[in-house]
């Protein structure tokens, strides 16, 4: 918003009231221009003037008069203060000394770190609470948070008075969210192999070694395998960290009831409930994450992966056109779904019209209906009222659907999409032309008035609207 006063100034207020400018009105009388004018002007606009204020004012009138301010240029004169959010506390590992920028590397330090009782296993920082602001009018701007969550302890943590964090039993550090634990393991040193029975594993368990070719290990909780895995099918109940890789080209595969971290795979069966992370390479693997999968620093080349919401990596696809098939979204059958219900949709209201054709006469006739017809009226009132209630229950799941369709879901490649590479998103599929340079991301997006597949260049800014079809 812009005021004038007397025609020498002009005063600016930004739409948040965080500044108020001033400026000298060109071809105006520059000897005319006094600090009292200008804060009049400003209190006509409800602007605080506290000493700061007043003295760049008196800044701003000395600096027109000297020609060093030119005619139309704003001088911020009053500035508030933004409000600062409550901050949470924080968890500092003793197993790093500097913060990773590696996925795999945080996820890892979030769980593979096995501990005696005495260790010291980090530092806490207590939260802030939030602080609010002021704008150039005196009013207090209140952050979105006003107090910050503090670092809970868990089984097996004490805290000393400085912060640092200790184990008071063996186990392993679980840093889930704000809250630390260590649990109890079930320790197994050694590589498994076939002909070593190590049983169902009850509770977390680390294994300090390898998983060999042919094993069938099942845990119950969390596993952490200090190791690789080759050619063996584990299934986990909780997470599964993996420090090294995994080979399974004689039918190796993993299945997890939440999280699963490792540095690569290779011809691999993965499923994970949740977020499944790595850290190189994913070759010719099939991936199944009903979260994410988290690989900002790997190459994806070969197979099938697919993800519910989104897909991170530094390059997906292969020199050579290797068939590389990425889906991310809710599936197609959410759209079938939707599909479906729009169908019985049209035929439920066409039956309600029916419904309300025999209806009018008798609702328009009232008191010269027999009881005979008062009955019919009743039942038909009835009908309608049901009818009504189902369309309203069909047209309240088919919006949640197709709002899942749209849900954000997207696929981020930091480096290179090769030629040849198939993306599948909710109820589209594109099959990439030509190579692609990143960072670039690719989602489903309402463009230039319809539904498409899009390829946001993040180096230029260009949407790119990608050749797709809609899958039946």
């Amino acid at each position: 918003m812009t005021t004038t006063a007397e025609k020498i100034i002009d005063i600016q207020i930004d739409r948040d009231a965080l500044c108020a400018a001033v400026s000298f009105v060109r071809g105006a009388d520059a000897q005319r221009l006094t600090p009292a004018l200008v804060r009049s002007a400003l209190a006509d606009r409800s602007v605080t003037i506290d000493d700061d204020v007043a003295a760049r004012i008196d800044e701003f009138c000395r600096l027109v008069v000297e020609k060093v301010i030119k005619p139309e240029q704003p001088f911020d004169v009053a500035i508030g203060t933004h409000p600062q959010d409550a901050v949470n506390g924080a968890f500092q590992s003793a197993f790093t000394t500097n913060e990773s920028t590696n996925a795999y590397d945080r996820w890892l330090e979030t769980g593979v770190h096995r501990v005696k009782s005495g260790d010291v296993v980090g530092t806490v920082k207590p939260p802030t609470d939030g602080v609010a602001g002021r704008n150039i009018h005196g009013d207090a701007i209140e952050p979105k948070t006003l107090h910050g969550k503090s670092i809970g302890l868990g089984d097996g943590i004490s805290c000393d008075s400085a912060g640092a964090l200790a184990a008071t039993h063996d186990g392993r550090l679980v840093v889930d969210g704000l809250q630390i634990s260590v649990v109890p393991i079930e320790a197994i040193d050694g590589d498994v192999i076939v002909g070593r029975d190590v049983g169902t594993l009850e509770s977390d368990a680390f294994v300090n070694g390898n998983i060999g070719d042919g094993v069938h290990l099942i845990a119950k909780q969390s596993l952490v395998i200090d190791g690789s895995i080759e050619g063996a099918r584990i299934a986990v109940g909780h997470d599964l960290f993996v420090t090294r890789g995994m080979v399974g080209a004689t039918g190796g595969g993993i299945t997890a009831g939440r999280d699963v971290a490792l540095k690569f795979a290779e011809e691999a069966e993965i499923e994970a409930q949740r977020h499944l992370v790595a850290s190189t390479n994913l070759v010719n693997c099939t991936l199944r994450s009903r979260g994410c999968v988290i690989a900002p620093s790997a190459t994806i080349v070969g197979g099938e992966l697919t993800a519910r919401y989104r897909v991170l990596a530094r390059v997906i696809g292969g020199e050579a056109c290797t068939p590389t098939k990425v889906t991310v979204g809710p599936g197609i059958e959410v759209a079938r779904r939707a599909a479906e219900l729009e169908d019985k949709l049209k035929g439920v209201r066409q039956l309600l019209d029916k419904v309300n054709v025999r209806l009018a006469p008798l609702q328009n006739n009232v008191r010269r209906l027999t009881p005979a017809q008062k009955e019919e009226m009743t039942e038909l009132s009835f009908e309608v009222s049901q009818l009504q209630e189902t369309i309203q229950a069909i047209e309240s799941e088919r919006k949640g659907l197709l709002a899942s369709l749209s849900d954000g879901s997207f696929i981020q490649v930091s480096e290179l999409i090769h030629e040849g590479v198939e993306f599948v998103i909710a109820d589209r599929r594109t099959t990439i032309k030509r190579d692609m340079h990143g960072p670039v991301k690719i989602q489903r997006c309402k463009h230039k008035g319809s539904t498409e597949l899009v390829a946001h260049e993040q180096k230029t800014g260009r949407t790119i609207t990608l050749a797709s079809r809609r899958i039946d």
